[in-house]
């Protein structure tokens, strides 16, 4: 079964990801993450640093991604089209681009092996849509993000944390390093504000709706992601028996 955790930077997911993949051990179902498991079949589960592992990531995933382009040829197409239709630079364009042949490729991969456990994916092919649509120059469109949710690779389960524009904003600010997409600090707002634009509109597609999970991660309500773990725990179980 293939999990991907998304939502807007700043809304807790690799910390959601992690109490998932502790709470699935506690309950004895087996779990790994998609980086682990692309390490494994690599040959390097020993490394850790996470641009080694971008490019190991990369490398494995171009033989896949060359062998399903023609499988996902339409939702490529489009996703270069609004990724170049207006974007902040073209060097930004391409290196989402290259994030997105990542994104398939995996995705690709992690479909023959998902029948072995649970594989978490932190920000896998539905998280594309912020790559997508974030950094553009154009307001973004309802036909945009209905044919991007018609049109994206689907895991078995999506899971879209959310939060307030304050609280994230305020997360961001209080990062040590500034991710290089919100330099200079003045451009955090709009990006933010487009991306809970976009995983707003997605969600609200049928398509993923019928395999969301989607709660507010800002920390107002007491015990949401523990309650949210314990019914996906519930839903694992049962779609194994």
């Amino acid at each position: 079964m293939l999990i991907e955790i998304t939502g807007c930077t700043c809304t807790g997911k690799t910390k959601f990801s992690a109490q998932l993949r502790e709470a699935l051990g506690r309950a004895q179902v087996e779990a790994t993450s998609s980086v682990e498991l692309a390490m494994r079949s690599m040959g390097f589960k020993w490394v850790s640093n996470p641009t080694m592992q971008n490019i190991i990531s990369d490398i494995l995933a171009l033989g896949s991604f060359i062998f399903c382009i023609k499988k996902y040829a339409p939702f490529y197409r489009f996703a270069c089209a609004i990724l170049f239709r207006h974007p902040d630079s073209y060097l930004g364009a391409l290196n989402r681009l290259r994030s997105l042949n990542r994104k398939i490729g995996i995705h690709e991969f992690l479909l023959s092996r998902r029948s072995k456990g649970v594989i978490i994916v932190d920000e896998g092919t539905v998280h594309s849509a912020h790559n997508i649509f974030a950094y553009a120059g154009f307001p973004i469109r309802n036909e945009d993000i209905r044919k991007f949710a018609q049109l994206v690779p689907l895991p078995d389960i999506v899971v879209c944390l959310d939060a307030a524009p304050d609280v994230i904003l305020s997360r961001s600010g209080s990062r040590r390093e500034l991710p290089t997409r919100f330099e200079p600090a003045a451009n955090m707002p709009r990006y933010i504000a487009r991306a809970l634009q976009v995983f707003q509109g997605i969600c609200g597609e049928e398509r993923i709706k019928n395999r969301l999970i989607s709660f507010n991660n800002d920390g107002s309500t007491p015990n949401a992601a523990d309650n949210i773990i314990a019914g996906m725990i519930t839903q694992i179980k049962n779609a194994k028996n």
